[in-house]
């Protein structure tokens, strides 16, 4: 059976408690004016719905009272089947009106500050999933913030699928950063992630391998559907640097450059990598390092006054003989301590290098991994579709609005062009507009899709 985009006959929008732990605003309840909802690739969607109080009942406009952003959810169904839910953000009340602007349920980790171990080094392989696991469950499981646990009820319908990226949960430091900054630096390695429902997706990418959810042609869009080959959009050879104007720093590159369009280099600055340690951990191990040496020392300088006084005690020995092994036990005691900090000097050394080499080879994997993701789809010259403003999805187009979500493989044909697109594209997004007069319309968005390539030293695929 073929599907269909279809044209839906109605919308409707509730509202609940934060989890559904109590219906404030039951489907159907409240007259909808206009809905816009939303499906973004790697970026939190949003949703936003205009209702007509004036046709309200009593009883349904009490509930609204109860509508506290961050506390309550919104939920909007698309002829009785959920399309879109997340956290309301603003309420704006309007004579005869109120508008809802809500955002999905990755909004939560963005005002989560991580407070759990998650890796950045080089030299043990762990998926990224392993780390995106780690910032969302570690830390809306932390009982010391999180009351209750999983206060957004995200856990137990996480998506996590393996990336093939590795990287390592060995750091010395914590990553201070909003969880959901946190999944961002990680998307910049390989991956790519969307909210649907209650569902947070991590995932890899998806590549030609993967069976397109449909295939669409020029009929299947309405409006103006342009066809989009840029130079701007080619690259070659990506570089990566950390080096800025003031500072030299390491600096990569991933491609080729003998090519039929001669140099085609693409720069990317301005990237901090990781840091393997913080100055305040190197404070701490020095620290560290100096109370055992002054221990050890002053346990070296207590030894030698008491041999000193045994000595002194001793009336056996002439006066020559005590000078003598006062001197030794002095020589001795002065020797131990220059030990002990040379000791001390050459394990502040060893960790500073060790330190280098390790930032050294973490930077370097981390600036090859960024190239090679920066480089995907670049080469040759891509081709894009652009779908101008008010263009959409045509109603017959052979796709049900349950495919349409985010990094998914869609083959599109358009042939009815001078140069004509026959390419797999990637869905990046989907806005869904919804009026009483204008119907529905569903305007997409899409890129291309490219082959994963190979990997760069410090990272390999499952």
């Amino acid at each position: 059976m073929t599907r269909r985009l279809g044209c839906p006959t109605r919308y409707d929008v509730a509202i609940h408690a934060r989890c559904g732990a109590q219906t404030l605003v039951p489907p159907g309840a409240l007259p909808v004016t206009s809905v816009l909802w939303e499906r973004t690739l790697d970026a939190t969607s949003t949703a936003t719905v205009v209702l007509n109080l004036e046709q309200a009942q009593t009883e349904c406009c009490q509930g609204l009272d109860a509508v506290e952003p961050g506390m309550a959810e919104l939920s909007v169904y698309r002829d009785g089947q959920l399309a879109w839910q997340g956290p309301v953000s603003t309420t704006t009340g309007q004579p005869g009106g109120l508008t809802i602007e809500a955002r999905d349920v990755s909004a939560y980790l963005a005002r989560v500050v991580n407070t759990a171990d998650v890796g950045m080094k080089s030299d043990t392989n762990q998926d990224l999933t392993a780390l995106v696991r780690k910032a969302v469950v570690n830390n809306l499981n932390d009982r010391a913030f999180s009351c209750p646990t999983d206060y957004p009820c995200m856990v137990p319908s996480l998506h996590l699928e393996n990336t093939g990226v590795k990287w390592t949960t060995a750091r010395t430091t914590l990553w201070v950063a909003y969880v959901l900054d946190i999944v961002n630096k990680l998307t910049e390695l390989g991956g790519e992630w969307y909210a649907t429902g209650r569902t947070f997706v991590f995932r890899r990418e998806r590549s030609d391998t993967d069976r397109p959810q449909a295939v669409l042609t020029a009929a299947d869009l309405t409006g103006d559907v342009q066809i989009v080959r840029s130079w701007d959009d080619l690259a070659a050879r990506v570089w990566a640097t950390t080096s800025t104007d003031t500072t030299a720093g390491i600096t990569v590159s991933e491609g080729q450059s003998c090519t039929p369009y001669g140099r085609a280099d693409l720069l990317l600055t301005g990237i901090t990598a990781p840091k393997v340690e913080t100055a305040a951990d190197r404070t701490a191990l020095v620290k560290q390092l100096r109370a055992q040496r002054d221990k050890d020392i002053d346990a070296e300088r207590a030894a030698a006054n008491t041999k000193l006084k045994a000595v002194t005690a001793n009336d056996k020995l002439t006066q020559k003989e005590k000078d003598a092994q006062r001197t030794q036990i002095q020589h001795d005691r002065d020797a131990k301590i220059d030990q002990l900090n040379r000791e001390f000097t050459a394990a502040v050394d060893a960790h500073d290098t060790n330190v280098t080499r390790e930032q050294n080879a973490l930077t370097t994997a981390y600036l090859q991994q960024l190239a090679r993701q920066a480089l995907k789809g670049r080469y040759p010259v891509p081709a894009s579709l652009r779908v101008t403003d008010g263009a959409a999805l045509s109603p017959d187009a052979p796709v049900g609005i349950e495919q349409l979500m985010p990094g998914e493989r869609f083959d599109v044909r358009v042939t009815d062009r001078c140069r004509p697109l026959v390419q797999s594209m990637r869905l990046t997004k989907l806005s869904v507009t919804w009026d009483t007069d204008n119907g529905e319309k569903a305007a997409v968005s899409f890129a291309p899709l490219a082959v994963p390539p190979p990997l760069p030293n410090g990272a390999a695929r499952a």
